[in-house]
């Protein structure tokens, strides 16, 4: 409604010139140019000197066209002011619907360095992503790069609730002080018991306390950055192999985990008579039962049941293709 009201105020202004140049040329007798350019100089209310002297008719009309054109120059300021307002509050509002209507999606919390690096690994996968951060021009970022995030505290249980958290099936706190991450933590256990947590810590002494408060997992980004370079030491290839199959890329291997759904046509087989490694060139890495017992390198008599959680490594597209046969 406003886009067509900017549209029909800017067809004013052609009217003003085409008004006010013959109004010149009629009251004061001047030529078409003259009539035109004085038209012009005072619509833009320039300041410049008038062509020609005017007479008390023409100093009236001159009065006119200046209010005409000053008025409409606001007019079409306020309902261009509005448009750009509605149209962000609008995409906004559209936003929060989406959010709304999310399911098993991700929450982070903070959009620092760490936070950028989550949602940069998760992205590219396509997984549903909330984030969530109080800064306004970091939210300004977000909302230029089209990701769903809520601006607020994620320490404040209202927040949590905007992003989704209780239909949310893992949340990554990694918000500056510690203190934080763990108030965060047992917010969001309480809310949704069932959410898988990840949290960073930057001292070893708070890791438990996370771990009491709800954490699935605390990561200290020093301690594994210290192992991490420990190992490039030590065994360089093993480090570049791991590296290769956590980074999600087409040309690359990855690591990855597969549930099966209670109606998948594997339940029931033998890894051996499964088609995972024959048809998909997929290797089962390990296979966790529902009871959470993992075992590594499986044999390949072991039958799959309902519920297992298998650690595949393989092409990404023939990962896909398990995914979708480990859901029907």
């Amino acid at each position: 409604m406003r886009a067509r009201a900017v549209r029909s105020m800017l067809f004013v202004f052609p009217a003003l010139l085409v008004m006010g140049t013959l109004g010149y040329m009629a009251i004061e007798g001047w030529t078409a140019v003259d009539s035109l350019y004085m038209t012009i100089i005072t619509l833009s209310t320039v300041g410049f000197r008038e062509v020609h002297t005017l007479s008390a008719v023409g100093k009236l009309f001159t009065s006119v066209l200046i209010l005409l054109g000053v008025g409409t120059l606001a007019v079409v300021a306020t309902r261009v002011t509005e448009a750009v307002i509605e149209r962000g509050l609008f995409r906004r509002q559209r936003m929060i619907r989406e959010i709304h209507r999310m399911r098993d999606h991700v929450v982070v919390c903070g959009y620092g360095r760490m936070g950028a690096t989550v949602v940069d690994q998760l992205k590219p996968r396509g997984i549903p992503l909330v984030i969530v951060d109080k800064d306004p021009d970091t939210c300004e970022r977000l909302d230029e790069a089209g990701l769903h995030y809520i601006r607020g505290d994620a320490t404040d249980d209202a927040t949590l609730i905007d992003a989704g958290i209780s239909r949310a099936r893992s949340l990554s706190t990694v918000l500056e002080h510690d203190a934080d991450n763990l108030f965060v933590t047992l917010t969001a256990r309480k809310i949704n018991p069932a959410l898988t947590i990840i949290a960073r810590s930057s001292s070893r002494k708070n890791d438990v306390k996370m771990l009491a408060a709800g954490a699935t997992r605390v990561l200290n980004p020093y301690l594994n950055g210290g192992r991490l370079m420990a190992q490039q030491l030590l065994h360089p290839s093993v480090t570049e192999f791991i590296d290769a199959i956590s980074t999600w890329n087409d040309s690359e291997i990855s690591l990855e985990e597969v549930q099966l759904a209670p109606e998948s046509t594997l339940i029931g087989q033998a890894l051996r008579d499964a088609p995972i490694r024959r048809d998909m060139d997929v290797i089962v890495v390990g296979v966790r039962s529902r009871d959470g017992r993992m075992q590594f390198n499986p044999a390949p008599d072991l039958t799959l049941g309902d519920g297992d959680t298998l650690v595949v490594l393989g092409h990404q597209e023939n990962l896909r293709r398990l995914a979708r046969l480990s859901q029907e």
